[in-house]
Formats: structure tokens, sequence, C-alpha cells
């Protein structure tokens, strides 16, 4: 398990960390969370990455 700060997919996809929480929120990438940390599995943000190329859609805010 590799597991990714919201800090690192910010970086990643060139948005906001402001955003990557919001899909969190809304539970398009599933998270775990260890106390106050936030963190996300890469195979999970790569399913996540996936489901945005396959349907044609961008995650909001991705300007790649």
């Amino acid at each position: 398990m590799n597991l990714l700060k919201v800090s690192q997919i910010a970086a990643e996809l060139q948005v906001t960390g402001a955003c990557v929480y919001g899909w969190i929120k809304q539970g398009k990438i599933p998270s775990v969370r260890l106390g106050k940390l936030v963190r996300v599995d890469r195979e999970e943000l790569n399913r996540f990455l996936a489901r945005r190329t396959q349907d044609g859609s961008r995650p909001q805010g991705e300007t790649r």
C-alpha cells in the first residue's frame, strides 16, 4: 500500500488541496484517516483517474 498525502495528489494533478479534499468528501476518491491525517492509496487514485479517462471527463479543476 502506497499512501499519498493530499498535497502530493494536488501537485501531481495540478489542482488545489481543497479540490482533492472535495473529491474525498464526495466519495470520489476513497481515503484513509490516520488520526487527523488523510491519506489516499495510489491504486485508488489510479482507479479514480481511470474512471475519469474512460468517460472522457476530467476531474473538476484538472488542467492537464
